[in-house]
């Protein structure tokens, strides 16, 4: 008991004087779900609880969060974020780290600058257009309705439960291997997406009125993402909001050290805005993406004897409602998912011609939120998606419990 007591003075006396002279906030969120998916050609459906970050599908709002801020001179201030993910269903506790920078501010950002672990700005502007973020019926990655880090991969398979061949983390299977020297492996056809965080980043930013601008970028050439970027603008006012953001992946170097194949590089943008009224707020959004769309898929185009693996690229559009009555509210979205097939080239081995994969798609969620408190909120609904070959299918049923501090 004396040893505890001791270790509580230390520590005690080595926080309180940094509290002293910087405001430290401990904020964080906790989420747990569980549900049901049929996938694929699976005959059944198979109970979820396994969660990743508290989402049975795509990353979740698990987190705990420390912000600091100080106070200099000349309007300037001083801040740091350090965040960290967890799980609940068998409590991976701190082990994903998430945000982690520091960075100065002038004047409450009217300009501003941060290195470290970033919350992707391109991330960041969807989380107003998806009235289901942060839950399995949310509009990004396996849902097909942004795109996401996490894909839709092929499940033919006609067993019970998920089907063998289904990969709900996307795991990269059957790439050629891309390491390059002393660099290491390169993540390939990886890149920033509607999930991204962005690592070794240095940002650049201004907040003014309604009007915000960012640009994120990594500089390391150890980095598997190096020479990569990302933009965001928008501009908010009493009703509405309009966006545009882009991000560019560098792929250029992902060349094996004795490979005769290369990745190309890809880019995604996207445009929206939403529009509130009568308790009513509708969005609207379209991206067209190259890295990060629903089913990953790829094409191999040879040239002079090099062999370069280029992502297909694909479209979005996604509508979606949020309407909210005293504690009850009522959301959905709908997208449509369209491949670019005069990409799909017919290779030496007469495969990939042109609009043979079928892989458009169209998703859509509904769903209800009830909101207990200010800080605590129940959710359930129903997630759908319809490939046009039927292998992407996806079936979900979730519900929820969420609470913020």
């Amino acid at each position: 008991m004396n040893q505890k007591i001791l270790a509580l003075t230390m520590a005690a006396a080595l926080v309180v004087p940094m509290m002293a002279h910087a405001d430290v906030k401990l904020s964080g969120t906790i989420q747990a779900e569980t549900g049901s998916a049929k996938l694929g050609m699976a005959k059944d459906r198979l109970r979820l609880t396994g969660d990743d970050e508290g989402v049975l599908l795509n990353g979740g709002p698990n987190r705990l969060r420390f912000d600091i801020d100080e106070k200099l001179s000349n309007g300037w201030s001083a801040m740091a974020r350090y965040q960290v993910a967890f799980n609940t269903s068998v409590n991976k506790g701190l082990t994903n780290g998430q945000e982690s920078w520091i960075g100065l501010k002038m004047n409450s950002e009217a300009f501003y600058f941060r290195f470290g672990n970033l919350y992707g700005n391109y991330k960041a502007l969807k989380n107003g257009i998806d009235p289901f973020v942060d839950t399995s019926l949310q509009a990004r990655g396996t849902s097909g309705g942004m795109s996401g880090s996490k894909h839709l991969v092929s499940c033919t398979a006609a067993n019970t439960g998920l089907c063998q061949n289904y990969q709900k983390d996307g795991d990269l299977t059957n790439v050629p291997s891309t390491n390059k020297g002393d660099l290491g492996a390169r993540k390939v056809l990886g890149g920033f997406t509607n999930n991204s965080y962005v690592n070794n980043a240095l940002e650049l930013g201004t907040k003014m009125g309604g009007f915000s601008a960012s640009l994120q970028g990594v500089w390391d050439q150890t980095d598997v993402l190096n020479g990569g970027g990302l933009i965001a603008l928008e501009y908010t006012h009493d009703n509405f909001s309009v966006f545009a953001g882009a991000a560019y992946t560098d792929l250029d170097d992902s060349v094996g050290s004795v490979s005769t194949s290369k990745l190309d590089s890809g880019g995604n943008w996207k445009v929206g805005g939403t529009a509130t009224f009568a308790g009513m707020k509708l969005g609207l959004q379209y991206e067209h993406a190259e890295i990060g769309t629903l089913t990953d898929s790829s094409f191999a185009k040879v040239k002079n004897g090099v062999t370069t693996i280029a992502p297909i690229a694909g479209t979005y559009l996604l509508g979606s409602i949020d309407f909210r009555a005293d504690n009850l509210a009522i959301g959905g979205w709908v997208a449509k998912y369209s491949e670019d097939k005069d990409e799909v080239k017919l290779s030496s081995t007469g495969l990939n011609q042109k609009g043979e994969y079928n892989n458009d798609a169209l998703s859509f969620a509904v769903g209800l939120k009830y909101f207990l408190s200010k800080r605590t909120l129940a959710f359930g609904g129903y997630q759908q998606t319809n490939s046009e070959n039927n292998i992407y299918d996806q079936k979900v049923v979730g519900v929820g419990v969420r609470h913020s501090f």
